[in-house]
């Protein structure tokens, strides 16, 4: 299996160094069923180690290594995640503009899942349109209210994950901020 991550190169580095096979090192660690401790070696191999604390708690003895160093890999990937999240997120970021409500959160959840409540509380512009046009277009398609979230109070243009505007509800400006404007969206699973 390829290094995807600090925390992947560290143990095979260190099974090469012990001359260990993977079989070896999930025995050592404790486990009575390799089959299962090979899978807890593959999540941790691919960056998820939500059900490997026990492997990852063990590691640093059967590998001889500080227990720092385990952290600091683990550390590094995580961030490495959260970072490669951030990118993603802004690579598929349209300008779009959200409507401020009286009830940030709706007064009846359940209902307002079904009705679709959350969306009407978006404005999708078009990428190939002018960005001085955003403030009409959204002033053109505020409701007076959304139901489940009352009355609108003005809306937030989102120009791009680092800009955005915030207007009442004639369309003056109200303050320019350095994030954009973010709301929940409701899921509903029957």
């Amino acid at each position: 299996m390829a290094s995807a991550n600090p925390v992947a190169e560290l143990i095979d580095q260190r099974l090469a160094a012990l001359q260990l096979s993977k079989r070896e090192l999930i025995v050592r660690l404790g486990y009575k069923n390799v089959s299962k401790g090979l899978n807890r070696l593959h999540q941790v191999y691919r960056g998820e180690f939500g059900q490997s604390e026990f492997l990852l708690a063990r590691l640093p003895e059967v590998l001889l290594l500080d227990s720092s160093a385990i952290l600091a890999a683990k550390t590094k990937v995580i961030q490495d995640a959260a970072l490669e999240a951030r990118a993603q997120q802004d690579r598929n970021f349209k300008p779009h503009a959200v409507f401020l409500t009286a009830h940030r959160i709706p007064r009846q959840i359940v209902i307002a899942a079904m009705i679709g409540a959350d969306r009407q509380r978006y404005v999708f512009f078009d990428y190939k349109s002018d960005p001085r046009s955003f403030r009409l277009s959204a002033l053109k398609a505020m409701p007076a209210t959304i139901p489940m979230f009352g009355r609108v109070l003005g809306f937030v243009i989102n120009h791009s994950p680092s800009y955005a505007i915030e207007y009442d509800v004639s369309g003056k400006l109200v303050r320019v901020c350095n994030q954009p404007e973010v709301i929940g969206q409701l899921h509903l699973t029957v």
